[in-house]
């Protein structure tokens, strides 16, 4: 059973924008006493001037509860900065807070100039990446990976193959079935804001965050690590002259929402509390050799009616069950039953982060199982792919495994530069349910065989 790294932060920053105008002083204190109440330690991310304001408390909340600081990076509607410049403002809160590295940046906006420069000041995790989301808060991340990855120098939104600066963390965590199936993935997530005005959850009745964590702890089956993030705003947790985006029965249920959670996170099973400093090293000792492939097994999670004045008509489901894979050349997505995924992209020279189809392939080669009767019960099968060019792959083999132990998955073609494999890429059992095998193919055909055994 592998571990599920649990990250909470709140963004603190001196507001400028249309929803308030100043620091979020009385949000800042309530959420703090939401997450430590249930021992969550925050990382708040602050400019300049709230990280001055703050500067007791931050103190006090370092000491006596673990929490950390990172910097508000740069502008954007998600996300204002600071007056003074960047790297300006993050020499200032360095200074402020000898005993934090400061090593975290949060931005709504990130770009490969971003990445690079950040590297260069010895940033070691940019926070703010949302997986699937298009336009949004002025945010487009469709084409990169969901969870925590290290970023790839030359293309942002891509995963590196070896150990980079920089490690990536999400926003917020989604609900990957629903997320990538309604096209919608700021909804199915874990903003108290969003599920709440979408009607998902209310105040303590939170059954749809439970069972959308629990599919990300059922992961740990098959997983060293698994991430999820959560977050609230420090200016929406109040409602006052300075901040008024919500009323205050919203903040009250934000709060009591938010409070329940914590303590259904802390009931599970192998999950630990880390600042995202703690999080960010633990992942590059986890995969001291590049990104780890991630492998996620997603049920449809049932909902109640949604408010259509939010969701504007977003569908809920039911989904298929939902296979998602990515590593450093590919990420993929299966619905149970096919073969061949249902989305493919190729990482693989991807060096514009504003590709038009987010690195999807258009074309995604079939899988075929010509097979007989006798074939089944051998338990050997052989899967014909066809393809149109080289490409990185993944077969998915839906079938009752209760029985059966997979002797030997084999084929694939010669990864891009590298030697001839064995057999397959790497394959993987999920649940007894679905083997999957990771396989670079060729042009033309490429055969799969899987052997299997009775138990």
């Amino acid at each position: 059973m592998g571990r599920l790294i649990f990250t909470f932060t709140s963004l603190a920053y001196c507001v400028d924008a249309p929803w308030g105008r100043g620091l979020p002083k009385e949000g800042f204190h309530r959420m703090a006493e939401v997450a430590h109440r249930r021992g969550v330690p925050v990382t708040w991310l602050v400019n300049a001037k709230s990280a001055e304001a703050f500067k007791r408390d931050l103190d006090d909340f370092h000491q006596r509860f673990g929490d950390d600081v990172g910097l508000v990076w740069g502008s954007s509607t998600a996300t204002p900065g600071g007056t003074e410049g960047p790297v300006a403002e993050l020499e200032r809160v360095r200074r402020l807070f000898p005993w934090s590295r400061v090593s975290i940046v949060g931005s709504g906006q990130r770009s490969n100039e971003m990445v690079s420069e950040l590297a260069e000041l010895g940033v070691e995790g940019l926070w703010g990446s949302c997986w699937e989301q298009i336009e949004i808060d002025e945010i487009t991340d469709r084409g990169a990976p969901w969870g925590t990855y290290y970023i790839s120098m030359q293309n942002f939104k891509a995963p590196a193959a070896a150990p980079a600066p920089l490690v990536s963390f999400e926003w917020t965590a989604r609900d990957l079935c629903k997320s990538l199936h309604s096209g919608n993935p700021t909804i199915f997530s874990s903003d108290p804001n969003d599920v709440a005005r979408a009607d998902l959850v209310h105040g303590g009745d939170i059954a749809y965050w439970q069972a959308m964590f629990d599919q990300y702890h059922r992961n740990l089956a098959h997983n060293d690590l698994v991430f999820f993030s959560m977050h609230q705003e420090a200016h929406e947790m109040e409602h006052s002259e300075v901040c008024h985006s919500y009323t205050p029965q919203e903040v009250a249920d934000s709060a009591e929402t938010m409070d329940t959670f914590f303590a259904h996170v802390q009931s599970r099973p192998g999950v630990e509390l880390m600042t995202l400093p703690q999080a960010a090293d633990t992942y590059r000792r986890q995969n001291p050799h590049g990104t780890a492939p991630a492998y996620m097994l997603f049920d449809d999670i049932p909902t109640r009616p949604m408010a259509y004045w939010y969701t504007k008509g977003t569908p809920v489901g039911p989904w298929p069950r939902t296979f998602l894979y990515y590593d450093d050349a590919c990420q993929l997505a299966f619905i149970e039953g096919k073969f061949e995924p249902v989305l493919l992209r190729n990482y693989r020279g991807a060096t514009d982060p504003e590709d038009r189809y987010y690195f999807a392939e258009r074309d995604i080669p079939r899988v075929r199982l010509p097979y007989g009767k006798e074939m089944v019960e051998s338990g050997e099968f052989e899967f014909a792919i066809e393809s149109r060019k080289p490409l990185p792959f993944g077969l998915a083999f839906w079938y009752d495994f209760v029985s059966w132990r997979v002797r030997e998955v084999q084929g694939g073609a010669p990864p891009a530069g590298g030697a001839p494999p064995a057999g397959a890429a790497h394959w993987k059992l999920i649940e007894d349910k679905l083997l999957f095998a990771r396989l670079d193919v060729r042009a033309g055909r490429t055969s799969v065989r899987v052997r299997l055994t009775r138990r």
